[in-house]
Protein backbone atom coordinates (compact mmCIF):
# COMPACT_ATOMS: atom_id res chain seq x y z
CA UNK A 1 0.00 0.00 0.00
CA UNK A 2 2.80 2.31 0.60
CA UNK A 3 4.60 1.65 -2.23
CA UNK A 4 1.54 2.24 -4.11
CA UNK A 5 1.09 5.79 -2.50
CA UNK A 6 4.23 6.54 -3.38
CA UNK A 7 3.71 5.35 -7.12
CA UNK A 8 0.79 7.77 -7.22
CA UNK A 9 2.80 10.61 -5.73
CA UNK A 10 5.71 10.11 -8.44
CA UNK A 11 2.60 9.79 -11.10
CA UNK A 12 1.50 13.18 -10.20
CA UNK A 13 4.80 14.56 -10.45
CA UNK A 14 4.87 13.68 -13.35
CA UNK A 15 1.53 15.02 -14.44
CA UNK A 16 1.88 18.50 -13.28
CA UNK A 17 5.56 18.64 -14.73
CA UNK A 18 3.66 18.15 -17.90
CA UNK A 19 1.10 20.42 -17.75
CA UNK A 20 3.97 22.94 -15.91
CA UNK A 21 6.04 22.38 -19.33
CA UNK A 22 3.82 23.86 -22.30
CA UNK A 23 2.20 26.86 -19.44
CA UNK A 24 6.28 27.72 -19.04
CA UNK A 25 6.40 27.36 -23.22
CA UNK A 26 3.51 29.36 -23.97
CA UNK A 27 4.47 32.23 -21.38
CA UNK A 28 7.75 32.35 -22.52
CA UNK A 29 6.75 33.06 -26.55
CA UNK A 30 4.32 35.51 -24.93
CA UNK A 31 7.03 37.58 -23.08
CA UNK A 32 8.39 36.84 -26.26
CA UNK A 33 5.81 38.20 -28.73
CA UNK A 34 5.11 41.00 -26.20
CA UNK A 35 8.77 42.44 -26.36
CA UNK A 36 9.03 41.97 -29.76
CA UNK A 37 5.62 44.38 -29.93
CA UNK A 38 7.77 47.12 -28.58
CA UNK A 39 9.85 47.42 -31.38
CA UNK A 40 6.60 47.52 -33.58
CA UNK A 41 5.45 50.94 -34.74
CA UNK A 42 1.94 51.34 -34.82
CA UNK A 43 2.38 54.93 -37.19
CA UNK A 44 1.31 57.21 -34.65
CA UNK A 45 3.20 58.78 -31.94
CA UNK A 46 1.19 58.24 -28.54
CA UNK A 47 2.60 59.68 -26.22
CA UNK A 48 2.13 62.68 -24.58
CA UNK A 49 -1.55 62.32 -26.26
CA UNK A 50 -4.71 62.08 -24.04
CA UNK A 51 -8.79 61.29 -25.81
CA UNK A 52 -11.53 62.28 -24.49
CA UNK A 53 -15.50 61.46 -25.57
CA UNK A 54 -17.54 64.51 -26.15
CA UNK A 55 -20.89 65.13 -26.54
CA UNK A 56 -22.41 68.76 -27.51
CA UNK A 57 -25.01 70.15 -25.76
CA UNK A 58 -28.18 69.98 -27.01
CA UNK A 59 -28.54 73.04 -28.78
CA UNK A 60 -24.74 72.66 -30.92
CA UNK A 61 -25.87 69.37 -31.54
CA UNK A 62 -29.51 69.88 -32.87
CA UNK A 63 -28.60 70.41 -36.79
CA UNK A 64 -25.80 69.61 -39.02
CA UNK A 65 -25.42 73.57 -39.43
CA UNK A 66 -24.77 74.01 -36.07
CA UNK A 67 -22.32 71.08 -35.30
CA UNK A 68 -20.22 72.23 -38.05
CA UNK A 69 -20.00 75.29 -36.07
CA UNK A 70 -19.70 73.72 -32.72
CA UNK A 71 -16.23 71.19 -33.78
CA UNK A 72 -13.97 73.88 -34.76
CA UNK A 73 -15.02 76.56 -31.81
CA UNK A 74 -14.64 73.52 -29.76
CA UNK A 75 -10.88 72.80 -30.95
CA UNK A 76 -9.60 76.66 -31.15
CA UNK A 77 -10.42 77.13 -27.38
CA UNK A 78 -8.82 73.94 -26.55
CA UNK A 79 -5.42 74.88 -28.85
CA UNK A 80 -5.38 77.50 -26.22
CA UNK A 81 -5.77 75.91 -22.82
CA UNK A 82 -1.79 76.01 -21.39
CA UNK A 83 0.31 73.18 -21.99
CA UNK A 84 -1.82 71.85 -25.50
CA UNK A 85 0.12 71.88 -28.36
CA UNK A 86 -2.07 70.82 -30.68
CA UNK A 87 -6.31 69.68 -30.25
CA UNK A 88 -8.32 67.23 -33.02
CA UNK A 89 -11.51 65.38 -33.46
CA UNK A 90 -12.14 62.22 -35.12
CA UNK A 91 -15.14 59.63 -34.74
CA UNK A 92 -12.83 56.39 -34.32
CA UNK A 93 -9.43 56.18 -32.88
CA UNK A 94 -6.56 53.72 -34.00
CA UNK A 95 -6.95 50.46 -32.45
CA UNK A 96 -10.08 51.26 -31.46
CA UNK A 97 -13.01 48.39 -31.72
CA UNK A 98 -15.14 50.21 -33.54
CA UNK A 99 -14.42 51.80 -37.53
CA UNK A 100 -16.22 53.02 -40.34
CA UNK A 101 -15.75 51.90 -43.85
CA UNK A 102 -16.89 52.42 -47.12
CA UNK A 103 -16.70 51.15 -51.06
CA UNK A 104 -14.38 53.10 -53.41
CA UNK A 105 -14.27 53.68 -57.02
CA UNK A 106 -11.56 55.50 -58.69
CA UNK A 107 -13.04 57.80 -61.28
CA UNK A 108 -12.05 57.08 -64.63
CA UNK A 109 -11.52 53.54 -64.14
CA UNK A 110 -14.46 50.96 -65.55
CA UNK A 111 -17.56 51.46 -63.51
CA UNK A 112 -18.10 49.08 -60.89
CA UNK A 113 -21.80 46.78 -61.28
CA UNK A 114 -22.09 46.83 -57.48
CA UNK A 115 -20.99 48.21 -54.46
CA UNK A 116 -19.42 44.15 -54.05
CA UNK A 117 -17.42 45.04 -57.08
CA UNK A 118 -15.58 48.23 -55.03
CA UNK A 119 -12.90 47.54 -52.93
CA UNK A 120 -13.79 48.72 -49.09
CA UNK A 121 -10.97 51.68 -47.08
CA UNK A 122 -11.09 52.75 -43.80
CA UNK A 123 -12.79 56.08 -43.44
CA UNK A 124 -11.77 58.55 -40.21
CA UNK A 125 -13.83 61.55 -40.44
CA UNK A 126 -11.67 64.21 -39.25
CA UNK A 127 -10.18 67.81 -38.50
CA UNK A 128 -7.25 70.01 -38.88
CA UNK A 129 -4.67 69.24 -36.62
CA UNK A 130 -5.02 65.20 -36.78
CA UNK A 131 -1.91 64.50 -38.01
CA UNK A 132 0.28 66.83 -35.55
CA UNK A 133 -1.66 65.39 -32.26
CA UNK A 134 -0.27 61.76 -33.83
CA UNK A 135 2.48 62.37 -35.21
CA UNK A 136 1.37 60.49 -38.15
CA UNK A 137 3.75 61.43 -41.17
CA UNK A 138 2.91 62.99 -44.31
CA UNK A 139 4.25 61.88 -47.38
CA UNK A 140 3.13 63.99 -50.23
CA UNK A 141 0.62 66.72 -50.65
CA UNK A 142 -1.34 68.28 -47.81
CA UNK A 143 -3.55 67.28 -45.30
CA UNK A 144 -7.18 68.48 -44.59
CA UNK A 145 -7.24 72.31 -43.45
CA UNK A 146 -9.66 74.96 -42.50
CA UNK A 147 -10.58 75.70 -45.93
CA UNK A 148 -12.22 72.12 -46.36
CA UNK A 149 -15.36 72.94 -45.26
CA UNK A 150 -18.91 71.99 -46.92
CA UNK A 151 -19.09 75.32 -48.67
CA UNK A 152 -15.96 73.54 -50.63
CA UNK A 153 -15.30 70.67 -52.90
CA UNK A 154 -14.99 67.53 -51.15
CA UNK A 155 -11.15 66.18 -50.18
CA UNK A 156 -9.50 62.99 -49.11
CA UNK A 157 -6.30 62.09 -47.52
CA UNK A 158 -5.64 58.59 -48.34
CA UNK A 159 -2.47 56.40 -47.00
CA UNK A 160 0.24 54.50 -48.22
CA UNK A 161 -1.49 51.43 -48.50
CA UNK A 162 -4.36 52.54 -50.24
CA UNK A 163 -2.03 54.76 -52.73
CA UNK A 164 -0.13 52.17 -53.75
CA UNK A 165 -2.95 49.16 -53.93
CA UNK A 166 -5.17 51.35 -55.67
CA UNK A 167 -3.10 53.39 -57.80
CA UNK A 168 0.25 51.07 -58.89
CA UNK A 169 2.84 53.38 -60.76
CA UNK A 170 0.80 56.36 -60.94
CA UNK A 171 0.27 59.16 -58.52
CA UNK A 172 -2.90 59.55 -56.70
CA UNK A 173 -3.23 63.60 -55.96
CA UNK A 174 -5.59 65.38 -57.70
CA UNK A 175 -7.52 62.18 -59.00
CA UNK A 176 -10.92 61.58 -57.80
CA UNK A 177 -12.49 58.63 -56.25
CA UNK A 178 -16.15 58.00 -55.42
CA UNK A 179 -17.37 56.45 -51.81
CA UNK A 180 -20.12 54.46 -52.07
CA UNK A 181 -22.10 52.95 -54.81
CA UNK A 182 -21.33 53.85 -58.55
CA UNK A 183 -24.90 56.02 -58.54
CA UNK A 184 -25.04 57.30 -55.36
CA UNK A 185 -21.70 57.96 -54.66
CA UNK A 186 -19.64 60.95 -52.57
CA UNK A 187 -16.99 62.02 -55.14
CA UNK A 188 -14.06 63.91 -53.86
CA UNK A 189 -10.52 65.03 -54.84
CA UNK A 190 -7.00 63.05 -53.49
CA UNK A 191 -4.60 65.93 -51.65
CA UNK A 192 -1.99 64.05 -50.02
CA UNK A 193 -0.71 60.87 -49.00
CA UNK A 194 0.14 59.96 -45.39
CA UNK A 195 1.70 57.26 -43.56
CA UNK A 196 -0.06 53.64 -42.39
CA UNK A 197 -1.49 53.27 -39.12
CA UNK A 198 -1.39 49.86 -37.67
CA UNK A 199 -5.56 50.40 -36.53
CA UNK A 200 -6.55 46.86 -35.99
CA UNK A 201 -3.46 46.00 -33.41
CA UNK A 202 0.53 45.79 -33.29
CA UNK A 203 0.32 42.25 -34.11
CA UNK A 204 -2.56 41.45 -37.12
CA UNK A 205 -2.55 44.68 -39.25
CA UNK A 206 -1.06 42.48 -42.33
CA UNK A 207 -4.16 40.48 -42.35
CA UNK A 208 -6.76 42.72 -41.78
CA UNK A 209 -9.65 42.58 -43.91
CA UNK A 210 -9.48 46.65 -44.50
CA UNK A 211 -5.70 48.22 -44.81
CA UNK A 212 -6.68 51.20 -46.63
CA UNK A 213 -7.30 53.92 -44.96
CA UNK A 214 -8.73 57.50 -45.72
CA UNK A 215 -9.13 60.48 -43.92
CA UNK A 216 -11.88 63.17 -44.53
CA UNK A 217 -13.07 66.31 -43.11
CA UNK A 218 -15.68 66.07 -40.17
CA UNK A 219 -17.47 69.06 -41.64
CA UNK A 220 -17.82 67.52 -45.10
CA UNK A 221 -19.96 64.53 -43.93
CA UNK A 222 -23.22 63.75 -44.07
CA UNK A 223 -25.97 64.57 -41.22
CA UNK A 224 -25.50 60.74 -40.19
CA UNK A 225 -22.48 61.47 -39.52
CA UNK A 226 -22.56 64.37 -37.91
CA UNK A 227 -24.91 63.16 -35.31
CA UNK A 228 -22.73 60.56 -34.44
CA UNK A 229 -20.03 63.07 -33.57
CA UNK A 230 -22.00 65.21 -32.00
CA UNK A 231 -23.55 62.33 -29.42
CA UNK A 232 -19.88 60.88 -28.91
CA UNK A 233 -17.03 61.94 -30.88
CA UNK A 234 -13.08 62.10 -29.66
CA UNK A 235 -11.18 64.41 -29.08
CA UNK A 236 -7.13 63.85 -28.95
CA UNK A 237 -4.61 66.50 -27.35
CA UNK A 238 -1.04 66.40 -27.61
CA UNK A 239 0.60 67.79 -24.35
CA UNK A 240 4.19 69.82 -24.26
CA UNK A 241 4.40 67.86 -20.51
CA UNK A 242 1.95 66.27 -17.88
CA UNK A 243 -0.13 64.97 -20.31
CA UNK A 244 -3.02 64.36 -17.29
CA UNK A 245 -2.64 67.84 -16.14
CA UNK A 246 -3.09 69.34 -19.12
CA UNK A 247 -6.23 67.17 -19.76
CA UNK A 248 -7.85 68.41 -16.41
CA UNK A 249 -7.54 71.97 -17.76
CA UNK A 250 -8.97 71.22 -21.12
CA UNK A 251 -12.01 69.19 -19.61
CA UNK A 252 -12.75 72.27 -17.21
CA UNK A 253 -12.04 74.61 -20.29
CA UNK A 254 -14.96 72.45 -22.05
CA UNK A 255 -17.04 72.49 -19.61
CA UNK A 256 -16.38 76.36 -18.19
CA UNK A 257 -17.48 77.03 -22.24
CA UNK A 258 -21.22 75.08 -21.81
CA UNK A 259 -22.03 72.96 -18.92
CA UNK A 260 -24.05 71.35 -21.18
CA UNK A 261 -21.47 69.85 -22.88
CA UNK A 262 -20.67 66.30 -21.71
CA UNK A 263 -16.90 65.08 -20.82
CA UNK A 264 -16.19 61.06 -20.41
CA UNK A 265 -13.73 58.28 -20.59
CA UNK A 266 -10.11 60.81 -20.52
CA UNK A 267 -7.48 58.42 -20.94
CA UNK A 268 -3.88 58.97 -22.18
CA UNK A 269 -3.03 56.94 -25.11
CA UNK A 270 0.48 55.88 -24.10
Amino acid sequence: VVAGRHGFRDLLVVAEVALALPLLVAGALMIRTLWNLQDVNPGFDPHNVVAMRISLSPTDASTATSIRRAYPELLARLNNVPGVDFAAAILNLPMDNDYASAPVWIEGSPRPRSQSDMPSVLMYPTTPGYLNVMKIPLIRGRFINEHDDDMHPSVVVIDEVMARNLFPNQDPIGERVMFGGPDEGVSSQIVGITGHVKHGGLDDDATARIRAQTYVPLVQMPEFFLKMAARGGTVVLRARSNPLGMAEAARASILGADPEQAVSNVRPMA
